[in-house]
This record gives C-alpha cells, structure tokens and sequence, in this order.
C-alpha cells in the first residue's frame, strides 16, 4: 500500500522510485518512503511550501493509519520529528 501511495512523487522526485523503509514495534509497523522534489534541490521552498514529502501507510494496534508529512530535508529536524511521532502512534485504550 505504500508504494501505491507513494508513486504520485516519485516522477518529480530526486529519488525517482519508492525507497520503503520499515517501522516496526508493540504498538506500530508499516512502511514509509520520501522523496524530494527535483525542482527544489539547492532551493529555498517559497513560504507555505515543502521540498520533501513522507507517505507511509501503518497497523497502529489493529487500526489502519495512513500517514503524510512534509519537511525541508530528509535529514532534518522536522523531518525526525515526523517519524518520531509515527514511531509513538498508539491506538487510545
């Protein structure tokens, strides 16, 4: 389901193909892949605009989550803080 989810960036993308990278543990496990946009490599994104994009989809204890995120870099802080919030998905008890 990721890769059908993510092929929409992957045209515009540096990457030019679905990278799936895995998330696993006792609450959460899906996959996620990220592109950057071609256009924006070595740019600024004008105010209100992302030069990245994070699609995944995950199991959150028996719930199906889909999940988009944007950030500036893949390396970055909000970047982190985007699969840090994936990573603490837990369905309310």
């Amino acid at each position: 389901m990721t890769t059908q989810a993510s092929t929409q960036y992957v045209s515009v993308s540096v990457e030019g193909k679905v990278n799936r990278k895995q998330i696993s543990n006792e609450h959460v496990t899906g996959s996620y892949a990220s592109f950057s946009d071609k256009q924006l490599v070595g740019k600024t994104p004008p105010e209100g605009e992302y030069a990245c994009v994070t699609e995944g989809v995950f199991v959150v204890d028996g719930i199906m989550a889909s999940v988009t995120f944007f950030s500036n870099d893949l390396d970055g802080k909000m970047f982190k803080e985007g699969l840090a919030m994936i990573e603490s998905l837990a369905a309310k008890k």
